[in-house]
């Protein structure tokens, strides 16, 4: 984590002070293609300081569902922005020439940018729905501190039924108006997935099979 942070820091702020530097050279030659350059520096700079800023922050010890969710919000939006802020200037810089594929090819650009970006705003958006590696996580987690069912048949069971955990939690968190939906689930936990049940199981399976020929040690 640590050195992605660095390397994105330092190539943030070399870009940064390069596209500054080709800035500042072409308004001084009045050269509009190195101040152009510049400008996509000066933006790459900055991105890539928001990306190791974000990162350096959000993913700590390990990703969560909702900082990677984040994350990428930030990295979407902020291409967003620089790409609005560019196709603002490539429009003004087609203004000032007169050239009619200039001004056409810029507003293809700027178009073309907010497209994608609600598209990568829609899948991000939606990256979270269902269930995740987390809320599996949380509901094993769950369940294996109440020590009763087989977790994994249990949440097999939950998926099967509801594939929305928002939908399971609003049954079991409200189980006064929801009797009969949590009576249902408990009968097929009950039946398939009690941790006792498959232990005795087990243990008899183990007993018939000690003496000769499968007949218990003691005949």
């Amino acid at each position: 984590m640590t050195s992605i942070f660095i390397l994105s820091l330092i190539g943030g702020i070399s870009l940064f002070i390069m596209g500054f530097l080709l800035k500042k050279n072409g308004k001084k030659s009045a050269d509009g293609k190195i101040h152009g350059y510049g400008t996509i520096a000066t933006y790459l700079g900055l991105y890539l300081l928001i990306f190791g800023g974000a990162y350096k922050f959000l993913h700590k010890d390990a990703w969560t569902d909702d900082n990677r969710q984040l994350f990428l919000f930030i990295l979407i939006g902020s291409a967003l922005l620089f790409s609005i802020l560019f196709g603002l200037g490539f429009l003004r810089y087609a203004s000032k020439s007169g050239s009619k594929i200039a001004f056409s090819s810029a507003i293809i650009y700027s178009v073309a940018s907010i497209l994608v970006s609600f598209i990568g705003f829609s899948k991000v958006s939606s990256m979270n729905d269902g269930w995740t590696q987390e809320k599996e996580k949380r509901f094993l987690d769950r369940c294996k501190s109440e020590d009763k069912y087989d977790c994994d048949c249990k949440l097999d069971i939950v998926k099967a039924n509801y594939p929305n955990p928002e939908g399971y939690n609003a049954i079991v968190d409200n189980e006064a108006n929801n009797a009969k939906a949590v009576s249902t689930l408990n009968d097929k936990f009950n039946t398939a997935c009690m941790k006792c049940d498959s232990i005795k199981i087990q243990r008899e399976t183990e007993q018939v099979g000690e003496g000769e020929g499968g007949l218990p040690a003691d005949f």
